[in-house]
C-alpha cells in the first residue's frame, strides 16, 4: 500500500519535471525568436518611442511578432510563409546586426534596400506618386479645412524632446479612422485610389503630419522594410529636413518625398540664425520662430513595389490589425 508520503514525494518529484520542461520550452523559443514569454514588454520612456500602448513598432512588437507566427499554421503557401517565419526572425536579431536595416518587428528578404527613392527609384511606383502629386490643391485645401473652428477632429501630439509633432490620422496601424475620414472625403478619395496603399496590414498609416518649428524627432527606425513612406509636401520651408541613414533631404510643396523608414531616420526643424548668443538678439531669435510656417505633410505609406500581390495577401493574413 502506497504512503501518504510516498505520493507527496511523487508528487513534488512530477512537479519539478514539469517545471523544468517549461523552463527548457521558455528558453527554447527566446533563443530561437527573440522572445522572453517571461516577462511583459518594458515601457518606453525614450523619445525614440511614443507613449500609445498600442502602438506596434514602440510597445507591441513582440505580441504582434508572436500573433504573426500564430497564424503561420493557416497559410497555404509554405514557401510565403517561410519567408515570413524568417523576416519575424531576422527583425528579432535586427538590433545586432551590421546591415543598416533595423526593423524591430518585420524584416522581409530579398527586397532592394535604398534609403530615398530618388526620381529615377520612384518610376516604380510612377501611378502613385503622379496621383498624389496632381491632387496636392484638393488636399492642402481640405487640411486647411479641418483646422477650421468645430472641425478639429482626433489629433495626437507625438514624443519629441523638442519642439511639437501633431499627427492626424485617417487610417491608424490599417484602422480607418472614421471620424477625421469623414473631414477630408476627397483626400481619402485619393488614397483608396493607390495602387499601393497599405491596407489590412497593422504596418499601413495615413495621416497628416504637423512639426512646428523648433521640433526635432530623433534618429529611429520604423518597424518593417515591406513599406515606404510616402511625404506629399503641402507646407514645406527647407529649414525642415529629414536624414535617412546620413542622407539629408528636404521636402517641397507639391512633391512626393519616398524613403524606406527601415533605415535610421531623424527629421530636425532648425530655427539657428546665427543670433543666439545675446538677450537682445534672442528676441529676434524667437520671433524669427515665431514667422516660421508649420512644415505640414500628408503621410501614405505604400507597399514595398518588389512585393507580389500574392506575397502582400499572405503577409496581410499574420499582419492584418
Amino acid at each position: 500500500m502506497i504512503t501518504f508520503q510516498e505520493v507527496h514525494d511523487l508528487c513534488v518529484e512530477n512537479s519539478v519535471s514539469i517545471a523544468i520542461v517549461f523552463l527548457l520550452l521558455v528558453w527554447y523559443i527566446n533563443r530561437k525568436y527573440g522572445f522572453n514569454l517571461m516577462e511583459t514588454e518594458p515601457p518606453n520612456t525614450d523619445t525614440n518611442y511614443c507613449d500609445d500602448e498600442n502602438c506596434v513598432r514602440c510597445n507591441k512588437y513582440q505580441v504582434t511578432a508572436k500573433d504573426a507566427l500564430r497564424l503561420l499554421s493557416s497559410i497555404e503557401d509554405q514557401s510565403i510563409a517561410l519567408q515570413i517565419q524568417k523576416g519575424i526572425e531576422l527583425a528579432a536579431k535586427a538590433p545586432n546586426l551590421e546591415n543598416s536595416q533595423k526593423p524591430n518587428v518585420f524584416f522581409y528578404g530579398q527586397l532592394l534596400a535604398v534609403n530615398i527613392w530618388d526620381t529615377e527609384m520612384k518610376r516604380k511606383i510612377p501611378e502613385d506618386i503622379s496621383l498624389l502629386e496632381t491632387s496636392y490643391d484638393m488636399i492642402l485645401e481640405e487640411y486647411h479645412n479641418i483646422l477650421k473652428e468645430g472641425k478639429s477632429g482626433l489629433w495626437k501630439r507625438n514624443r519629441t524632446p523638442e519642439g511639437s509633432w501633431d499627427v492626424f490620422y485617417l487610417i491608424n496601424q490599417g484602422v480607418v479612422i472614421q471620424e477625421n475620414v469623414d473631414l477630408v472625403p476627397n483626400t481619402k478619395a485619393v488614397i483608396d485610389k493607390l495602387a499601393l496603399i497599405m491596407k489590412g496590414n497593422v504596418f499601413g498609416n495615413v495621416m497628416f503630419s504637423v512639426l512646428k518649428p523648433g521640433t526635432k524627432i530623433t534618429s529611429h527606425y520604423g518597424p518593417t522594410n515591406i513599406r515606404l513612406r510616402c511625404h506629399l509636401g503641402l507646407i514645406t520651408t527647407p529649414q525642415c529636413s529629414l536624414t535617412v541613414n546620413d542622407d539629408i533631404t528636404t521636402w517641397e510643396d507639391g512633391r512626393c518625398l519616398v524613403f524606406d523608414d527601415s533605415f535610421c531616420h531623424s527629421v530636425d526643424y532648425t530655427t539657428e540664425t546665427g543670433h543666439a548668443e545675446h538677450t537682445m538678439e534672442n528676441k529676434h531669435f524667437n520671433l524669427c520662430k515665431d514667422l516660421l510656417p508649420e512644415r505640414v505633410v500628408l503621410i501614405a505609406d505604400l507597399w514595398h513595389p518588389d512585393l507580389t500581390l500574392e506575397e502582400r495577401q499572405t503577409i496581410n493574413v499574420c499582419f492584418h490589425p
